[in-house]
């Protein structure tokens, strides 16, 4: 491992342990200063290295004080990173029995010292709360141990250890496998493999009976230890501690029930501990409901490549919390009950990795490929199979794609070798849609890559594709700063002029299914009627604000709070540099660089997570680390309860540090402007004029350039020079009559041979827009100053004067 100590990123400080997929090492971020926890993968297997990007994938965008946060997944010079957050403790079971830094002995036979109940049962509550999070966020860990819990100094409890955590959501289709540590893991995991979130409350249950009693419920050989869990029950934990307290022998014996179905579910748990949680049950969380336009469009989008053949796209397009993804979800879940097979790939804004947009896509691939027969995978293999498993290593799990792989030679031309891949590509697509229907969706497209959405386009493009409907969500206002997004739109234009391509925006719910969303949620609290109105009202149909409203009614608050209040209420929870990066965040124009927010607030990286946690503000990566708000209202909504003083502060502060890294004039003239200095305002706004002139964006010139005028306190000479770049513009854009009145307020500013010249300019541009009148008015003006006389009128007068 010794690359690891020369990543670009880190620094590494110490090894801090290994474990079955990779060693993990304290790091120092070469670019904050920042001590991360890296881990490294140590098996460049294929199923390592599925897992090791799964760990990632899973907990990508879910937010929990006691889950481990994850800030990066990257491969480099051959090796593949994640780093997380770097937290020091002891395990769970050290921690409450008080034995720092030892480990117990397993199956000993004398009764070890008892608990500290007060260390024990916030603990658990903590636990508990993790996992109630992850279970909400449609994620099972499958590996909940003590090892993988540890409680810093201060009493924090945090889950670890990801590498077999498994979405429950849109991953439908995954090959039945046994996972997790035998010691503590549920009957039904060693009967079925998978698990379900029962399964990790069956751990909890293990830890507990551990932390009480000092042994495992089962204890041998792994293979007894199972059998075991299958044919009895759990002992009482009083045989072992007579003194244990009614309420946690109770708990522990439920949590060790066999049958998963008797255990107490999370919100019981939570009550249980004491800690009851304000979200209802994950099953009831997202219901999905509407949208009933855009699903039929997509089946009617499937149903045309079924009949018709060849590839076809359809782009899901919306702004952010609008429900692009659930609806592909919903989606994805009704073409597999109707038999078709569908690889879903989702982008992450914090992943850098090679074709990304792809690697989702391939997972899925493989995991569909591992299901079927020797003699029917075998149709499926295409010629150059080695070439895009050194793309796709993950391809590697299936045996008979090792051993074609193996019989590969690699082209010297690195050109040579990715054609190879994308025909390999193609040729493996085309098969599978010869024999069963094949949809490909990808997820958060804008925090893509140019490279898949090459290969892709090199995949599907021939016309003599089998039919494959690729469905690709993205937010269209990140157009601007996605390369990914240009280059799909490049890629899609042979698509669009055979017909093969369609938008399919989506907007806020319609009135009837923004109600029932909202009756759905309420559950009984929906008998009030008002209580219904108030929230549709509030949420402006949008599903995030309903979730965010309702959620807070479920919790007992006030069933008449704003979106304002709740903004409040989020912000209460905020250490004040994670406020103060909050209210930079939403008076920044634009999606704020990293570069600049860490020049505001120096201690970032620690602030990060809680803006996560309270879904206020997201990251994105292209072309360069940013951040923003997650939505316009609440970016409104933040601005509104900042007093005048500190937004001109902060404004000021935005102004000067965007300044130094070289920011465009046109966003320092805004932030000047609203810091009330209106100088520099009116002089940026000339210097963005100048610049958009030259790049021939005249429209944006004559809006700068107007700015620039009415702001700024400028002598006659500058304001002349304004006015006639103004005109110039107007002018370049067509708006002919609209530029001959800037030369004419230009020429009141000079004399002489000037004023003549931009006299004769505005006659010009007045008698090209049309403007004959007041075009000859003017020339007859001229005329007399110049004392050529006085134009007559009519056509022959206007020839007359166009001629002198």
């Amino acid at each position: 491992m010794e690359g690891v100590l020369h990543t670009q990123r880190f620094e590494v400080v110490r090894r801090l342990g290994a474990g079955g997929s990779g060693v993990v090492y304290e790091a120092t971020n070469r670019k904050s200063g920042e001590r991360v926890a890296l881990k490294a993968l140590s098996r460049l297997d294929a199923s390592s290295l599925y897992r090791f990007k799964r760990e990632f994938r899973a907990l990508s965008g879910v937010f929990h004080p006691n889950l481990v946060t994850l800030n990066e997944l990257f491969h480099e010079s051959g090796q593949w990173y994640l780093s997380m957050e770097l937290v020091h403790g002891q395990s769970f079971v050290d921690y409450v029995r008080a034995r720092r830094g030892s480990t117990l002995v397993r199956g000993e036979a004398s009764r070890v010292a008892e608990p500290d109940l007060a260390r024990l049962r916030p603990a658990l509550a903590q636990l508990v709360r993790a996992l109630y999070a992850l279970h909400e966020a449609e994620r099972l860990h499958r590996d909940i141990k003590p090892s993988n819990v540890l409680v810093t100094e201060q009493g924090r409890v945090v889950v670890l250890d990801f590498g077999f955590v498994r979405e429950l959501g849109i991953d439908i289709v995954e090959s039945v496998e046994i996972v997790g540590t035998p010691a503590y893991m549920a009957p039904e995991q060693a009967r079925y493999g998978g698990g379900q979130p029962a399964s990790d409350w069956y751990a909890v249950g293990v830890m507990l009976f551990e932390a009480l009693t000092g042994r495992l419920p089962f204890d041998g050989l792994p293979n007894r230890i199972l059998v075991a869990k299958l044919e009895r029950d759990a002992p009482n934990v009083s045989e072992l501690w007579p003194g244990v307290p009614p309420d946690l022998e109770q708990l522990c014996a439920a949590l060790l029930q066999r049958e998963p179905e008797l255990r107490p579910k999370g919100r019981d748990l939570l009550e249980r501990v004491g800690e009851l949680s304000p979200a209802p049950e994950p099953s009831e969380l997202d219901p999905f409901v509407g949208r009933a336009a855009s699903l039929q469009a997509l089946w009617a989008a499937f149903d045309r490549v079924r009949s018709d053949g060849g590839s076809r796209v359809l782009s899901l397009t919306g702004p952010s919390a609008i429900g692009k993804t659930a609806l592909l979800e919903r989606f994805a879940r009704e073409l597999h009950e109707r038999g078709a097979w569908v690889l879903f790939g989702r982008c992450h804004e914090r992943e850098n990795v090679p074709y990304k947009a792809l690697d989702g896509i391939i997972d899925s691939l493989v995991r569909r490929m591992a299901e079927l027969r020797e003699i029917d995978l075998a149709l499926l293999l295409p010629r150059y199979l080695g070439a895009l498993t050194l793309q796709f290593p993950v391809l590697l799990r299936i045996p008979a794609v090792a051993q074609q792989a193996a019989r590969y030679t690699r082209p010297a031309d690195p050109h040579e070798l990715r054609r190879h891949a994308a025909s390999a590509l193609h040729e493996l697509l085309a098969r599978v849609a010869d024999h069963r229907s094949l949809v490909l969706m990808i997820d958060d497209l804008q925090w893509g890559d140019v490279d898949s959405v090459h290969m892709l386009r090199d995949a599907l493009s021939p016309e003599d594709m089998p039919g494959i409907l690729l469905v690709a969500a993205h937010r269209e206002d990140e157009r601007a700063l996605s390369p990914a997004l240009h280059a799909f739109a490049e890629a899609l234009a042979p698509l669009e002029r055979r017909g093969r391509y369609q938008l399919l925006p989506l907007d806020v719910l319609d009135e009837a299914d923004a109600r029932e969303l909202t009756i759905n949620l309420l559950g009984a609290h929906a008998r009030d009627g008002e209580l219904v109105e108030h929230i549709l009202g509030e949420s402006a149909r949008v599903p995030l604000f309903i979730h965010e409203l309702t959620r807070h009614v479920l919790s007992g608050g006030a069933p008449t709070a704003t979106m304002e209040q709740l903004v409040r209420l989020s912000r209460a929870r905020l250490s004040p540099s994670a406020d103060r990066l909050l209210e930079l965040v939403a008076l920044a124009s634009a999606p704020l660089p990293i570069a600049v927010a860490r020049e505001l607030v120096p201690e970032l990286e620690q602030v990060l997570p809680e803006l996560g946690r309270e879904h206020l503000v997201r990251q994105t990566f292209h072309p360069v680390e940013t951040l923003a708000m997650r939505h316009d209202q609440l970016r409104a909504l933040v601005q509104r309860g900042m007093p005048r003083a500190r937004t001109v502060d902060l404004h000021l502060e935005l102004a000067h540090e965007l300044a130094a890294h070289g920011a465009e004039p046109e966003l320092l003239a805004y932030h000047f402007l609203s810091a009330g200095d209106a100088g520099h305002a009116a002089s940026y706004a000339a210097r963005a004029a100048e610049g958009a002139a030259r790049s021939l964006a005249f429209d944006s010139a004559a809006r700068c350039y107007e700015l620039a005028l009415a702001w700024g306190s400028h002598s006659a000479l500058e304001r002349r020079a304004l006015q006639v770049g103004l005109a110039e513009a107007l002018a370049n854009s067509g708006r002919g009559g609209d530029a001959g009145e800037a030369y004419q307020r230009a020429a009141t500013q000079a004399m002489g041979e000037v004023r003549s010249t931009l006299l004769a300019s505005a006659v010009d541009q007045l008698l090209r827009a049309g403007q004959l009148e007041q075009g000859l008015t003017l020339g007859d003006q001229l005329l007399r100053e110049l004392g050529l006389g006085t134009a007559q009128t009519g056509p022959t007068a206007l020839v007359g004067l166009l001629a002198r």
